[in-house]
């Protein structure tokens, strides 16, 4: 099938093999119907790119339909198909799930195999990157993640029944001084509260301290204006997924995280576009 990412140079590229989860899927007897547009190299909240056009929402053809996953998700919503595989990072499997009224999942990074994905995710985004379900109903999500995982869904505990007491939860109580994001409503930081006060009946909690610098630079390296490029930041959120409630190696079981410290981005706008003119020119 078509594999360009949404590139002019990768117009006629086709897939030689099979991605994991879609070998996975056809061994479950999934039947695959196509491939769905995106934003250019998956690197955009919309699905439009030079090869294909933009694609419309369903319910108003004038409204977008989110991305990077968002030709999935807008096929998913005019009934073309009832399941599909989407990839977040950002919230490309998310996004396009409310745009479009249907559901998503972004499992837990190293759960669902990203193998056969491109672009390829570096080393810092692998720890980030999820391919996941979307489905037309809530209640294909599960077997859907299932077949997707393969041996990766022992990781997780999808028939065990949850104990409430021991769920962690985390929060921040504001984003750092990112000029990329929205300031924090106050309604939300005051449920933070509430949940606060209700912190005895949990085994663990962490509060996320995100330390603003002289430059103001946030977790995500916000906005860097004397060099007048962007970066998201990923090395500087903690993984959730290596601290166990047995074995915290550098996380307290009860107290705050302190993050923001100097790290290399590996990414920013110049990155990308090396990058499409590395892939645009081969």
């Amino acid at each position: 099938m078509p594999n360009s990412s949404g590139l002019v140079n990768r117009r006629d590229a086709i897939s030689n093999t099979d991605a994991t989860v879609v070998a996975l899927l056809k061994k479950a007897g999934a039947i695959p119907l196509g491939i769905t547009n995106c934003s250019e190299l998956c690197m955009w909240y919309e699905s439009s790119n030079k090869v294909y056009g933009r694609s419309n929402n369903p319910y108003n053809l004038q409204h977008i339909v989110g991305g990077s996953s968002g030709g999935e998700a807008c096929t998913l919503a005019a009934a073309c198909s009832v399941i599909g595989v989407g990839s977040d990072i950002g919230g490309s499997i998310r996004m396009p799930a409310f745009f479009n009224g249907i559901f998503g999942h972004m499992p837990s990074p190293g759960v669902v195999p990203n193998k056969g994905q491109f672009p390829m995710a570096g080393e810092a985004q692998e720890q980030f990157l999820c391919t996941g379900p979307m489905c037309r109903y809530a209640e294909d999500l599960i077997p859907m993640l299932k077949v997707m995982a393969g041996p990766g869904i022992r990781k997780l505990k999808l028939d065990e029944k949850v104990h409430l007491k021991y769920l962690k939860f985390y929060w921040m109580e504001h984003d750092g001084g990112s000029l990329l994001m929205s300031k924090v409503e106050q309604d939300l930081i005051e449920a933070q509260k509430k949940l606060w006060q209700q912190r005895d009946c949990f085994y663990h909690y962490f509060i996320i301290i995100v330390q603003k610098n002289e430059k103001k630079d946030s977790m995500y390296r916000g906005v860097r204006q004397e060099n007048q490029y962007f970066t998201l930041g990923l090395n500087a959120i903690p993984d959730m997924m290596r601290h166990s409630t047995k074995q915290n190696t550098n996380i307290p079981s009860t107290g705050p995280i302190t993050t923001g410290k100097a790290f290399k981005p590996p990414l920013t706008v110049k990155t990308y576009a090396l990058l499409r003119q590395t892939y645009v020119s081969a």
